[in-house]
């Protein structure tokens, strides 16, 4: 999730915790601790570089992370609410343990579930477990968790009212989640019979939230030639109209020998679903295999993907380091028109 929804989160959970304790410190610190596992994009070296997906949502953000780190932040928060007057507060070691402890684990839980998916169980493994049931920025969600917490401020922010709202808005943005849950796995089932009914042979489906429309979902089917593209309303579904993206395979021979490398093992990890797969030759005469990672993508240029990874090849061997690459975005005002029209299941030209 985006820095500020994991703050709202991180000070919504402190203050139902502790909100009595500490008052306006619980929302202040919980929002700062909620954002802290994210500080791991400091390890990143540039834009272009692999190291992104080697380290963010790595060991900050495992499940083992919280119950280890609490310990020493627990001393921490002692210290200064005894060294200083201004922070002296009623909280006890055990309730600062179970304040760190839960702002800073429901972070990974967040980004659970996005299907940008997150490192649970480093170091045990570097699989990335992820459900689609929000996208990485949900304005709804966030919204939820904001007008608590002013609430809470505006008033007796150590008050039994503020405490009842906060957790009310904790217990109402989860059951938005478990819709979004819920909206991911109807999808997938009106793209099987979408698929059924137009004669289209596939394999395994993908479904993704898309963003800001928590209703329109992108739906990616494994077929014979590389994969097919749509988008559905689970609002109010309509035939879904695919669109056949294809891959080259000459670039699926390279690729399962990219899989080989270290780079290859960090990027299959991070990606962890569909890639269209494509070669070009290079102007020094080695072969370039790009990978478009197809979670996240819009009609037009990025229908395959927003992103992805490029490495070159001379014969089967990778011989230069693999780089992140983007695709350039084109918003028009014809397409967000579109788009909210798709989000609601009602007709366009576009989706």
């Amino acid at each position: 999730m985006d820095p500020l929804t994991q703050g709202l989160l991180g000070a919504a959970v402190g203050h139902a915790v502790a909100g009595r304790q500490l008052g306006r410190a619980a929302i202040f610190v919980g929002f700062l601790g909620g954002q802290a596992p994210d500080l791991d994009v400091l390890m990143v070296s540039d834009d272009t570089s692999i190291d992104y997906w080697r380290y963010h949502r790595g060991i900050t953000h495992s499940l083992f992370f919280a119950p280890v780190v609490s310990v020493p932040l627990v001393a921490a928060s002692l210290w200064v609410s005894r060294s200083f007057e201004r922070f002296n507060n009623e909280a006890t070691a055990a309730r600062w343990y179970v304040f760190w402890l839960l702002v800073l684990i429901t972070h990974p839980m967040l980004d659970f579930i996005t299907h940008f998916g997150t490192k649970l169980f480093t170091p045990l493994t570097e699989a990335r477990y992820g459900i689609s049931a929000l996208p990485v920025i949900e304005p709804i969600y966030s919204l939820i968790l904001a007008l608590a917490l002013l609430a809470a401020l505006r008033g007796n922010t150590s008050g039994a009212h503020a405490r009842k709202t906060v957790c009310a808005a904790l217990a109402v943005s989860t059951a938005y989640i478990g819709l979004g849950w819920q909206a991911n796995v109807r999808s997938e089932w009106l793209a099987g019979r979408d698929l059924a009914q137009q004669n289209i042979k596939h394999g395994q489906i993908y479904s993704y939230s898309t963003m800001f429309m928590p209703w329109l979902r992108r739906v990616v089917a494994k077929t014979a030639d590389g994969h097919v593209v749509g988008y559905v309303s689970v609002l109010i579904p309509r035939q879904i109209r695919w669109q056949p993206v294809a891959s080259d395979p000459r670039a699926e021979t390279l690729m399962k020998e990219f899989a080989k490398t270290e780079e290859g093992e960090i990027f299959f990890a991070f990606a962890n679903g569909p890639l269209k797969t494509a070669v070009a030759s290079n102007g020094d005469g080695t072969t370039q295999l790009k990978m478009s990672d197809m979670r996240y993508g819009y009609p037009g240029a990025t229908l395959a993907g927003l992103w992805g990874l490029a490495v070159a090849f001379n014969g089967d061997e990778s011989i230069k380091p693999a780089k992140r690459y983007a695709v350039p975005v084109e918003i028009t005002p014809e397409n967000i028109v579109a788009l909210v029209r798709a989000n609601f299941g009602l007709g366009q030209s576009v989706f």
